[in-house]
């Protein structure tokens, strides 16, 4: 991980407030939900499971990575696949 999203830079600690706010600063203040629910991946073509989750994820992060302060997962939706789910990056 690098440090800039470890929360240190140069050794010290940086806040979430403080990182939040140099994100809003960079990109504005909208914060994306990444909602994988049953009936949005039947939609796309996608199998209700962690590669359809996975899929699902990497498109959106794709599309809006780098341009929105805030990337906020539904961990509900990843959850009811128990660990796969959860594991999915």
């Amino acid at each position: 991980m690098s440090a800039e999203g470890s929360g240190r830079r140069g050794g010290a600690m940086t806040t979430f407030g403080a990182r939040l706010a140099a994100a809003m600063e960079a990109h504005g203040p909208l914060c994306v939900g990444i909602d994988p629910h049953p009936s949005l991946l039947a939609a796309w073509g996608l199998p209700d499971d962690a590669s359809g989750l996975r899929e699902f994820t990497c498109t959106v992060l794709d599309a809006v990575g780098g341009h929105v302060a805030v990337l906020k997962p539904q961990s509900a939706l990843f959850e009811r696949h128990g660990s796969a789910g959860l594991a999915v990056r």
